[in-house]
């Protein structure tokens, strides 16, 4: 866990203008409780890829039903793992989790019994904090929240459910008052199938988590990233760019950092090019490719070194030249005056095409991969080497050297 600098403005005064307040979730903030969430499956990858490859599982591409094993898609058996237990001393006023998503395919619910939670940094970035019983949270996010002990001491449920788009799962955990001895049940926001227990529960907000303090961004930018992605050539293979899959094992050998000629290893659309200092735009936009539906499941979009702007998004093909032209036809589908700023993007096609548009500056050179945080996904071809500031390649350290 990386904690922010000394001289980076905290928000908890957004959440209390009480002196005490704000001094226990100071002190809560520089000692959070990590909660890190994930799924299991009884097969290996390497398993799991031996059966995309023989049986073709997914879209309109052949399928082989007998190569699927009982009990990956049927035949469900529940077990019981370990219950962790988190302890908390309600003397302390306020807890701070973070909450990692370390899911390889899973998304999943948040939320701890009775206990709102200001959501005050997403992504290891402070935001206006916004208060939310229940947070859905897709594979690589983070979110950290700080919640008020306030309540009766005893055991709390924490509860992460599985969002139910394609199996009713959950896992559980305990937020447990120090000094308690009461186990009694408490009353939860969701049910173990993920949906809200009352009308009155506050789901998270993600289209409005805006970065704090502000940050101004330039009305237009340098360079525009077409990065249109879907299946490809088998049910199993993705591709982030639209035409050619990444091949994550091309520069085992032979690092694009240590030799930037080494991009050759991969396919040229796989690799692209930007200037330091520049301001460039990513589209990240779910396509239509040859022999797949028009509904996709979401695609988590990662990108390592720095943080980007999310823009704009909209329904449909983004059928213009530049940012700035779909700006002036489309202001509604723009933000550039409080926009969110993250290093992971859900660009979900429900009913068809989405785009989404992402802005980022050059300010660290090197070789840094852009890829879908779904572990098959990427395996099989759904990334981009984004190698920035060619211009200023960085040299290695003759200590590092291979």
């Amino acid at each position: 866990m990386t904690s922010p600098a000394p001289e980076i403005p905290q928000p908890f005064h957004l959440i209390s203008d009480d002196e005490k307040d704000i001094e226990a979730m100071q002190k809560a903030e520089s000692d959070p409780k990590l909660v890190i969430l994930s799924d299991w499956s009884h097969y290996t990858s390497e398993e799991y890829q031996k059966i995309m490859e023989e049986s073709g599982t997914q879209g309109s591409f052949p399928r082989n039903d007998s190569k699927v094993p009982p009990g990956l898609e049927s035949g469900c058996v529940a077990t019981a793992g370990t219950h962790e237990i988190i302890e908390v001393d309600p003397e302390d006023g306020w807890v701070s989790m973070k909450f990692i998503s370390a899911a390889w395919l899973k998304a999943v619910i948040a939320s701890i019994d009775e206990h709102p939670m200001w959501i005050y940094e997403v992504d290891g970035h402070y935001i206006e904090p916004q208060l939310a019983h229940t947070m859905v949270m897709y594979n690589g996010e983070r979110y950290s929240a700080m919640i008020k002990l306030d309540k009766t001491p005893k055991d709390y449920t924490i509860r992460i459910p599985d969002t139910n788009a394609d199996q009713i799962i959950a896992g559980f955990a305990t937020m447990r008052y120090k000094g308690s001895d009461q186990t009694g049940e408490s009353e939860p926001y969701v049910d173990y199938g993920g949906l809200n227990t009352t009308a009155d529960v506050i789901a998270l907000n993600e289209s409005i988590l805006v970065p704090y303090p502000s940050i101004q961004l330039p009305t237009a930018a340098d360079q525009l990233i077409n990065l249109t992605f879907g299946r490809r050539e088998s049910a199993y293979q993705w591709t982030l760019e639209g035409k050619q899959l990444y091949d994550v094992m091309a520069n085992y050998d032979d690092p694009i950092l240590y030799n930037l000629t080494a991009k050759e290893n991969l396919g040229d659309k796989v690799t692209v090019q930007t200037q330091n200092g520049t301001w460039v735009d990513v589209l990240l936009q779910v396509g239509i490719m040859p022999n797949t539906p028009p509904i996709q499941a979401p695609h988590i979009i990662h990108k390592h070194s720095n943080k980007a702007f999310i823009v704009g998004e909209g329904d449909g093909f983004f059928n213009w030249t530049s940012v700035a032209e779909a700006a002036t036809e489309r202001p509604e589908l723009f933000e550039f005056e409080r926009p969110r700023l993250r290093d992971t993007f859900m660009v979900l096609g429900l009913l068809g095409p989405r785009w989404m548009v992402i802005r980022y500056q050059v300010v660290n050179p090197g070789p840094f991969l852009i890829h879908c945080h779904i572990e098959t996904h990427l395996a099989n071809g759904m990334g981009v080497a984004l190698l920035d500031g060619v211009d200023e390649w960085p040299e290695v350290p003759p200590e590092y050297a291979l």
